[in-house]
Parts: structure tokens; C-alpha cells; sequence
């Protein structure tokens, strides 16, 4: 492996960990926009996430054409830092645990934004259900401890589709 390779793959480590740090950014700017119901920002986000991935995407097929000679069989990053000169190993090993740190983050945040959004689905649903008097029998409405409504019939005005 020459120098030319080994930089293109610090190239492309680089370029892969800045698009995982956009990306994140982009979950924890998607968490406000859920807090403040900006609709049109949310349809923003989504967008810009869907083309984060599509270029974290190129550049792992990148990655793994560059690797291709010095790396038989299937895409392995530890067969990679094996073929790496030493000198560079200790660098390619600090960019795959900052990527593995931002995936962490991220499916913390997409784990967190999911959450809430099935938590105001079911707020509404049970605001709708209480506005609409619907599964009304004759004893009144009850709270349980987690402040949620407790009914024995809960109609379900919305669904959340995945």
C-alpha cells in the first residue's frame, strides 16, 4: 500500500465521520423541531437525513474500492488496519471509534425522537377520545399514575404508520 492510498482512505475516514456528525446534528435539530411542531422544518430535516445517508452510503462503496486490493473477501475495517502501515493505525483506529461513538449518539437520538413521537401520538389520541366522549360508559374518566387516561375500550383516532 502506497502513500497515495493510505491518504485517499484518511480522506474518506474524514469525509464519513463529518457526514455521522451532520447527520447527528440533523436528529438532535429534528428533537426541537418535534418540540415546536415546525412542520415544514421536520420535512426539511428528513430531506437533508435521506441525503446524508445516501453520501455516507458512496463514500463506504468508495471506502471499500479503495480497500479492494489490499483487503480480499468481504469489507472488513479491522482487515483494513491490518494492511495499514503502522505508523498510520494508531490515526485509522481514533476515526473508526469516533465514527462508532457518533452511530451510538445518533441511535440514541432517533431511539429518543421516536419516544416522543409515540408519546404525542397517544397524547392526542386520548385528548381526541376524551373531546369526543367516545368509550364513555357510565363511570367517569380515571387517571392512572402515570397521568394517562384508563378506559377500558380506547377508541383510536390516529395510527402511526412506520
Amino acid at each position: 500500500m502506497n502513500q497515495d492510498d493510505v491518504q485517499r482512505i484518511e480522506q474518506q475516514m474524514e469525509k464519513k465521520r463529518v457526514l455521522y456528525q451532520r447527520l447527528r446534528d440533523c436528529f438532535e435539530r429534528e428533537r426541537e423541531a418535534l418540540i415546536q411542531v415546525e412542520i415544514d422544518t421536520l420535512w426539511g430535516i428528513s430531506s437533508e437525513k435521506d441525503v446524508l445517508c445516501r453520501e455516507i452510503s458512496d463514500v463506504k462503496h468508495e471506502l471499500i474500492e479503495t480497500a479492494a486490493p489490499f483487503c480480499p473477501g468481504p469489507f472488513d475495517l479491522n482487515q483494513l488496519l491490518m494492511v495499514l502501515p503502522r505508523h498510520c493505525r494508531s490515526a485509522f483506529s481514533e476515526s473508526v471509534g469516533k465514527i462508532q461513538v457518533l452511530k451510538k449518539e445518533i441511535d440514541a437520538l432517533k431511539r429518543q425522537n421516536i419516544r416522543f413521537i409515540n408519546e404525542s401520538l397517544q397524547f392526542m389520541d386520548q385528548m381526541m377520545t376524551m373531546i369526543s366522549g367516545s368509550g364513555k360508559d357510565s363511570s367517569p374518566a380515571v387517571y392512572n399514575r402515570q397521568c394517562g387516561l384508563n378506559s377500558r375500550k380506547p377508541v383510536r383516532f390516529l395510527r402511526q404508520e412506520v
